[in-house]
């Protein structure tokens, strides 16, 4: 979760408990918004993806930025002391070897953990404004409900706050 309610709160100088359950549903409502419009879950996890060697020493991982790696394996699915490795681009995922990795379809394996361990300021700030716009009643919200999880905006999102989360935007290229 990239803001709790308490950040929400401070934030929109609330002090009272009155208003909680709305803010509550912002506070998910922005969390799914924020994982879909970016492709990207919004906390660190383990993932573990195969990879063929194709004749090369660096391998870019699905999932980045990477915050630590447990293992990395070979066809056999046995951590192998010969395959060497270093990730000097966290932030874009690449790992380099020390040797050439065989080609061969889905023979290595690699184990990682991935996300930011301690959420951007940015991505915290573009989360409060958009928080802040929904409950200002921003005049781009044409229909809000609480029971049935919806929102409708008349228009796209402010061009400050979509900058700020096509940073983090997962592209497949």
């Amino acid at each position: 979760m990239i803001i709790t309610l308490q950040d929400l709160k401070t934030y929109l100088n609330i002090t009272d408990t009155s208003k909680d359950d709305l803010l509550n549903f912002y506070v998910d409502w922005i969390n799914k918004f924020i994982k879909s419009y970016t492709w990207r879950n919004i906390e660190a996890q383990d993932y573990e993806e195969t990879f063929n060697g194709d004749w090369t020493f660096l391998y870019l991982v699905k999932n980045y930025p990477i915050n630590s790696i447990a293992k990395i394996e070979n066809k056999e699915w046995d951590t192998r002391e010969e395959i060497n490795y270093k990730w000097y681009m966290e932030e874009i995922g690449e790992i380099y070897f020390d040797t050439l990795l065989i080609k061969w379809i889905n023979n290595y394996k690699v184990s990682y953990n991935w996300w930011y361990e301690t959420i951007p300021w940015d991505l915290k700030l573009a989360w409060l404004k958009l928080a802040g716009k929904l409950y200002n009643k921003a005049d781009w919200i044409k229909q809000e409900s609480n029971a049935g999880d919806s929102i409708t905006f008349t228009s796209e999102i402010d061009m400050e706050i979509q900058s700020i989360l096509d940073n983090y935007k997962l592209y497949n290229v």
